[in-house]
C-alpha cells in the first residue's frame, strides 16, 4: 500500500521570525504563526497571503494581549515623577494580581505522562522549554507518578502538590502563580471526580493563594474504537464550578498513534508535544492542536482490496480521513446484498483517532460493480450508491441499490459475487472527534 508521507507541517505554533515578530502585510506567513500587532498576539489560522489585513478573521485568531496590560502599566509609570515607595507597592500589587509578566513560578504536576524515565515525560520538556525563553524569567517545579489523578489509582495530585509545597517557605508559596495540572487516564471510571477536584483547588488557594490553576485532560488509548471519555465533561465542570481554568483543546494533543510508544503512553515525540503545547497555553492563554497528513494503517480484509493513499489531518479535534483508490479493483471473495442496509468490511484501519472517524450513515459515494447475477450467473455491470464509513477501526462499505447496465433493478434479497469494484479516486470523510 502507498501512503502520503507526513510532510511537516507545524502542529504547535511559534512566535514570527521575520520583521523582529512585528506583523507586517508585506510578509506571507505560515500556518500557526504568532506575531505582534500593538499591545496584542494574533496566531495564523491558515497560510496568510501577502496582503492581508490583521483584522481578517479567515487568516488571524487574536490569541493573547497580556503584553499590552503590562505596556500599559509601564507607560503610566514612566510618566510619573517622584514615586514614593507605597505608590510603587501599589504598582507591583497591581502586576502580580494581573499574573503577567517575567517572573512566572510554576508547579506542574502529572501521572506517568510526566514522569522522566523512559521516553523522558512532557514535564521535564516543559520546564526546559519555558525556562529557555529570553523574554521572561520564569521557573519550574515538577512532579509526575505514575497512576496518580485527582482520584487516580496509585495516588492523587493533591499529595503531589503537598509533597512539593512542604518543602517550600511561605514566602515561595506565595511567589508561586501557576499550577498546571496534566493527567485524566487515571480517573477513568472513577467517582467523585468533581469533589475531588473541588478539594483540590481549595487546598491549593490556601497553600498558594496567589497561584490560578490550569487543568488539563490528556489521557489517551489507541485501543478505544470511540474515543468517548465522561471524565473530560467533568474535568471542565469542576474548573467552570470552582475557579480554575480548563484548558482548551488539551483532550485532543495525543491523539496520534505514530506519537505513542504503546496503547496509552506517548513516545519521546508524543512528550515533546504535549510540552509544547502546555509552553504555548502558559504564553497565550491559548494553543492549537494540529496535525497534517498522517498517514493511516490500512490492511485489507477482502482478497484484492487496496488503497492507494490513506491520510488523516486533524485540528482541534475535527477530523479530516482521505482515502484514495484505483479507478479498478479486483477482488475475490465478496459478495454484497444490494439492499441499502447491510455493511461490509473492506479492511481493518488506524488512524488518528485509532478508532471511529464517522458514524454508521458514512459518506455516500457513487460505486460501479461487475458482479455475478445470483439467478442467472451471468457477469453484470451494477450501477450503484453506496456509503462508506469508518466504524469500529474497519473500512466498510454499504451498497444502496443496484441498476444493471439494461436497466434492470437488480434483486435486493440476494448475495452477488462481486469481481471488480470502480469506486472514486479520493474519498473525503469530515467528522468531529466527539469526547463527552
Amino acid at each position: 500500500m502507498a501512503v502520503r508521507q507526513y510532510i511537516g507541517a507545524r502542529y504547535v505554533p511559534r512566535f514570527s521570525d521575520v520583521n523582529n515578530g512585528i506583523w507586517s502585510n508585506v510578509y506571507q506567513y505560515d500556518p500557526l504563526t504568532i506575531v505582534k500587532h500593538g499591545n496584542d498576539y494574533y496566531t495564523s489560522k491558515q497560510t496568510v497571503p501577502v496582503g492581508t489585513p490583521i483584522t481578517d478573521t479567515d487568516y488571524w485568531v487574536m490569541t493573547g494581549n497580556y503584553n499590552g496590560a503590562i505596556e500599559s502599566l509601564q507607560d503610566q509609570i514612566n510618566n510619573m515623577q517622584d514615586i514614593d515607595g507605597s505608590l510603587q507597592d501599589q504598582i507591583n500589587n497591581i502586576k502580580d494580581q494581573l499574573n503577567i509578566g517575567d517572573n512566572k513560578k510554576i508547579i506542574a504536576i502529572s501521572d506517568s505522562y510526566g514522569m522522566s524515565d523512559g521516553a523522558g515525560g512532557w514535564l521535564s520538556k516543559f520546564k526546559k522549554i519555558v525556562e529557555s525563553y529570553t523574554n521572561f524569567n520564569w521557573s519550574v517545579i515538577y512532579s509526575g507518578v505514575s497512576g496518580t489523578g485527582f482520584v487516580g489509582n496509585d495516588g492523587t495530585f493533591l499529595s503531589q502538590f503537598n509533597s512539593i509545597a512542604s518543602g517550600l517557605t511561605d514566602d515561595q508559596k506565595n511567589a508561586i502563580t501557576d499550577i498546571i495540572v496534566g493527567g485524566g487516564w487515571n480517573d477513568i471510571g472513577k467517582s467523585n471526580i468533581v469533589n475531588a477536584i473541588n478539594t483540590f483547588i481549595s487546598s491549593v488557594n490556601n497553600i498558594c493563594p496567589n497561584a490560578r490553576i490550569h487543568i488539563g485532560f490528556i489521557g489517551f488509548d489507541t485501543h478505544q474504537s470511540i474515543i468517548e471519555h465522561p471524565v473530560i465533561t467533568q474535568y471542565q465542570a469542576a474548573c467552570a464550578v470552582y475557579g480554575a481554568s480548563y484548558i482548551p483543546n488539551s483532550e485532543f494533543i495525543a491523539h496520534n498513534i505514530n506519537n505513542m510508544t504503546d496503547t496509552r503512553h506517548p513516545n519521546d515525540t508524543g512528550y515533546t508535544r504535549i510540552a509544547q503545547f502546555m509552553a504555548e497555553y502558559m504564553v497565550s492563554g491559548y494553543a492549537t492542536v494540529y496535525f497534517e497528513n498522517v498517514p493511516m494503517n490500512v490492511t485489507p480484509s477482502v482478497t484484492g482490496f487496496a488503497v492507494t493513499t490513506a491520510y488523516q489531518y486533524m485540528l482541534n479535534g475535527v477530523v479530516n480521513t482521505f482515502i484514495g483508490f484505483a479507478q479498478t479493483i479486483n477482488v475475490s471473495g465478496l459478495s454484497m446484498t444490494f439492499d441499502g442496509s447491510t455493511w461490509y468490511t473492506l479492511a481493518d484501519v488506524k488512524g488518528l483517532l485509532g478508532g471511529n472517524a464517522l458514524g454508521t450513515d458514512g459518506t455516500v459515494v457513487n460505486l460501479t460493480a461487475l458482479v455475478t447475477d445470483s439467478e442467472t450467473s451471468t457477469d453484470i455491470i451494477v450501477y450503484t450508491g453506496a456509503r462508506l464509513a469508518i466504524m469500529d477501526n474497519k473500512l466498510k462499505i454499504c451498497p444502496l441499490y443496484g441498476i444493471t447496465n439494461g436497466g434492470k433493478a437488480l434483486n435486493t434479497s440476494k448475495a452477488h459475487v462481486v469481481k471488480k469494484l470502480y469506486l472514486p479516486r479520493v474519498v473525503s470523510f469530515t467528522s468531529i472527534c466527539i469526547i463527552k
